[in-house]
């Protein structure tokens, strides 16, 4: 994970300029050491997640779920969808060859009323992609950690503050050159 953290320190001087500070050095390793092992948060990556989180699972209008990321890579890299790209998961959607219940659910993070996708940004991406298209609300099932009202693990939190990295409140993430 130091390559993403890294890579995170880049994009963030290119986004803010030339002479904008980046993030403390200092924070990259602790985050680092916090969220290690969140990705077993992540059910792309471990089907074992849903049984220890089902009890936080909520339906959520893709409306009100904020892309953590600043920009995504047009290829899923875990999961049911590896290696295929984000467009292609849209046009299933919109041909009926899937489903929105057929996919991972999401991780989200909510934060003052927000939801915050922390595991799924590129579903994410796909599924406002086929809400626009479709003319159709879509409401996609979210594992939800409320930070305001209860615990959320440590090496989540850290998955989350080193993620955030969007520039436009979370509105849309576009994807990497």
């Amino acid at each position: 994970m130091v390559g993403g953290l890294q890579h995170q320190q880049q994009r963030w001087q290119q986004w803010r300029g030339p002479n904008a500070k980046a993030p403390p050095s200092a924070r990259i390793p602790l985050l680092e050491r916090l969220m290690k092992g969140s990705w077993r948060f992540d059910q792309a990556r471990n089907p074992g997640a849903w049984e220890m989180q089902q009890h936080l699972l909520q339906d959520v209008d893709v409306c009100r779920l904020k892309q953590t990321h600043g920009d995504i890579c047009r290829t899923f890299r875990h999961g049911v969808h590896k290696g295929q790209a984000v467009t292609g998961l849209t046009e299933k959607l919109l041909a009926g060859t899937s489903s929105v219940r057929d996919l991972p659910a999401l991780l989200a993070v909510r934060l003052s009323g927000q939801y915050w996708v922390v595991f799924g940004n590129r579903r994410l991406k796909a599924l406002k992609a086929y809400q626009e298209r479709s003319w159709k609300q879509v409401r996609a099932r979210c594992v939800v950690y409320d930070i305001d009202t209860g615990p959320i693990p440590s090496s989540l939190l850290a998955k989350f503050l080193a993620s955030a990295s969007t520039t436009n409140g979370g509105a849309h993430a576009p994807f990497r050159l």
